[in-house]
């Protein structure tokens, strides 16, 4: 289903089409997966764009940790016996052919035969289509969806926020890392969890948008009764960060985290060229990921403040609630000070109709 979806994608862009099959097309016994891919085949070569259909046999080439052949009668299982018997091992009867390729050989003739399909395709003329910008946010405010039948509450506590590209990305992100990002070392986790008890989680996170800005939330899940408490603590360390710097400490454990977990963008074959490709796609500079590290250990904890200050803004928050309205309105008995009324202010607690799981619409 997945192939086929991706396939469906591709085709409706009418572009020329390199297929990478495979040899059980050719299998003298049908399997589902060779069924597939032949009707697939099919697909591209009535699709009437310019196409090649290639079917790799027994493609080998450099081991990789991250992947495990599903077939034990792979390539690397006979040159495996090969080397530590005095015979070539023939499977079978010895009928079956088998034309194994190297990776780096299967990789040059796809891009040969991308070159001859496209070098007399021309693009589209005139500007690229905009992406559409997001319609404006709702006001600042609490909004609460009823949902009667659960115990705990979901909140989520944030705004819009900035672009991938904004000067004070790094700091940021080092920001959020402390504020919320950081799991057990992070301060709404700590204070939400560690020192309340009110939530199994708590945390934060800045998004960065490529094309338009990103969002900044904080959340969490708590009793009914103890979502008023958990929600006061979130933003009392929002401002918090915004008030005062943050501790040597506290920035020294955050960059030092964000550096030594940077290589896990390239840890397997797969993450390299999404990695690379999202990159190109997109457009990012080419030095981003060669300066990510020294930005990140340059982050102070004076840019730190000065960044919360800036980009965390209180009067711009919307604190949305899910769960049963009417208990978590109610509050803990024992603790009056903490409220839904107390987190509006003077603004209306807005209530939202539950959408339709299955249709989205809202009654």
């Amino acid at each position: 289903e997945k192939n086929r979806r991706m396939l469906d994608a591709v085709l409706e862009l009418e572009l020329p089409l390199v297929y990478a099959s495979s040899t059980v097309v050719h299998w003298p016994r049908p399997t589902a997966y060779g069924r597939s891919r032949l009707a697939e085949e099919k697909r591209v070569q009535t699709a009437g764009v310019p196409w090649a259909v290639v079917r790799p046999c027994a493609p080998y080439g450099p081991r990789l940790t991250s992947h495990r052949p599903r077939h034990k009668e792979s390539f690397h299982t006979l040159a495996d016996l090969v080397r530590w018997l005095p015979v070539i091992p023939v499977p079978g009867s010895g009928r079956g052919r088998r034309q194994p390729v190297h990776v780096e050989d299967f990789s040059h003739s796809i891009l040969a035969l991308l070159e001859k399909h496209l070098a007399g395709w021309k693009g589209q003329e005139g500007a690229s289509k905009k992406i559409p910008v997001p319609g404006a946010p709702a006001r600042p405010g609490v909004y609460m969806v009823d949902k009667p039948d659960v115990n705990q509450g979901r909140v989520g506590i944030g705004h819009i926020g900035v672009r991938r590209d904004h000067p004070d990305y790094f700091a940021l992100r080092v920001m959020n890392q402390i504020l919320g990002g950081g799991g057990f070392a992070s301060r709404i986790m700590s204070r939400v969890r560690s020192d309340e008890g009110l939530a199994y989680t708590a945390r934060s996170s800045y998004d960065f948008g490529t094309y338009y800005p990103g969002i900044f939330r904080a959340y969490f899940q708590s009793k009914s009764e103890s979502v008023a408490h958990a929600a006061t603590l979130v933003l009392e360390e929002i401002e918090k960060i915004r008030s005062s710097p943050v501790t040597s400490a506290e920035l020294l454990t955050a960059r030092n985290y964000m550096v030594e977990v940077f290589p896990r963008f390239f840890s397997s074959a797969s993450q390299v060229a999404n990695t690379f490709a999202n990159e190109e796609f997109t457009g990012r500079s080419d030095e981003f990921f060669s300066t990510y590290r020294d930005k990140i250990r340059a982050v102070t904890a004076p840019e730190i403040m000065r960044v919360a200050k800036k980009h965390l803004v209180p009067e711009k928050l919307i604190i949305l609630i899910v769960g049963n309205s009417k208990d978590i309105l109610a509050g803990d008995p024992d603790k009056p000070q903490f409220s839904i009324d107390k987190l509006a202010g003077e603004g209306k607690i807005e209530k939202l109709p539950l959408a339709d799981p299955l249709t989205l619409k809202r009654e």
